[in-house]
């Protein structure tokens, strides 16, 4: 949006209650308010239906864009998230897609199937809130950096939080790999390579 490749901004959701509460907030905001939303200048819409379903219009690229659709899709665990990011794709063959995700929950098993669907990476960090961490992936179909199960360019342990967040993931899977007794946990194994040396 800073760089003014955003003219429209369509926000969707199921649930009407919060579609009334957003329309409303933005059409209430304007000038400085309305900038922490949207700059000034850029149109929106709210929709309230069912991501999954959606069909996109082609784009009419201007010299400079990247000619890719962005679509923003947070709040949803990894399985559900994989399901719409799927049927955006089934739904829009030949058109170019970029995601930024947040997944809550199940990040491995969501980033192991884009991977394997052919997505690879742009961006991602890691960002705490609340003393909860999330995962952001920015990710597109003609993206040729490959896109690894546990992150690869957002780790920097020399930010604690870096280092706590991946100390908690070990954790987890160290207790679900108890519970399964002798089952290999193969996350386990991939999350503990990250480590620091030394």
């Amino acid at each position: 949006m800073q760089r003014g490749d955003i003219q429209h901004v369509h926000f969707v959701d199921v649930v009407p209650e919060i579609m009334a509460q957003l329309k409303q907030r933005l059409s209430e905001t304007n000038g400085e308010d309305q900038a922490e939303i949207l700059r000034p200048d850029v149109q929106w819409s709210v929709h309230c239906e069912d991501l999954r379903t959606l069909v996109f219009p082609e784009l009419s690229v201007l010299p400079g864009q990247s000619g890719r659709r962005l679509i923003v899709i947070a709040g949803v665990g990894g399985d559900l998230m994989m399901e719409m990011v799927a049927a955006l794709q089934n739904n829009n063959p030949g058109q170019r897609l970029e995601f930024l995700l947040c997944p809550v929950y199940h990040v491995f098993k969501l980033r192991s199937a884009l991977a394997e669907s052919g997505f690879g990476l742009l961006n991602e960090t890691i960002v705490q809130d609340g003393g909860l961490f999330y995962e952001i992936l920015h990710i597109a179909t003609d993206s040729s950096e490959p896109l690894s199960s546990v992150g690869s360019m957002m780790w920097d342990f020399d930010q604690h939080h870096h280092y706590e967040y991946l100390s908690q993931l070990i954790s987890h899977y160290e207790r679900v790999a108890k519970g399964l007794g002798q089952q290999k946990v193969p996350m386990l194994a991939e999350y503990r390579a990250l480590l620091p040396q030394g």
